[in-house]
């Protein structure tokens, strides 16, 4: 393996910040950021699902399940990465019923290809002005999911 022997010969260069920088970087090369996401917002009692489409660095996140604020088939953040474990990018946020929608600034951040974290960016300004910030997010591509809905079982005895 072409890149075993690469990694070993970095180690073998110690106290090199590039060197670190290139081993997390080797570390994560290749992320699928392609395909469903689940997440428990705040605002929902279950999780809400999200379909993430990457082009080349920028990945934007479609609801597949909404919210009272932002519902379904709109996109909900979108994320310029800088490398495959982090970027960033804007989150949108709205009133209820998807009143007077507006973007604030996010951060992604993957701990795996398979789970990443989507929070406030507190070193960049909201537009407008003293707008509702995002929170944090936790992301999984693995979630379990419901055997019925639920939505059409109220009413009846299981």
């Amino acid at each position: 393996r072409w890149w075993l022997r690469l990694v070993l010969k970095i180690r073998m260069m110690k106290g090199s910040f590039f060197c670190l920088f290139l081993l997390v970087s080797l570390a994560f090369c290749g992320y699928n950021w392609n395909g469903n996401f689940a997440s428990h917002y705040p605002t929902k009692s279950c999780m809400d699902l999200i379909k993430l489409n990457r082009h080349g660095n920028n990945v934007t996140a479609v609801k597949i399940t909404g919210t009272a604020s932002v519902p379904a088939g709109k996109v909900t953040f979108t994320v310029n990465l800088m490398n495959e474990v982090y970027g960033l990018g804007h989150g949108q946020m709205a009133q209820s019923g998807y009143r007077h929608p507006y973007w604030v600034p996010v951060i992604f951040e993957a701990q795996t290809e398979d789970r990443f974290e989507i929070r406030d960016d507190p070193n960049r300004p909201t537009s407008p002005p003293g707008q509702t910030r995002w929170g944090r997010n936790t992301f999984y591509r693995h979630f379990p999911v419901c055997a019925h809905d639920e939505t059409k079982m109220e009413g009846q005895s299981m």
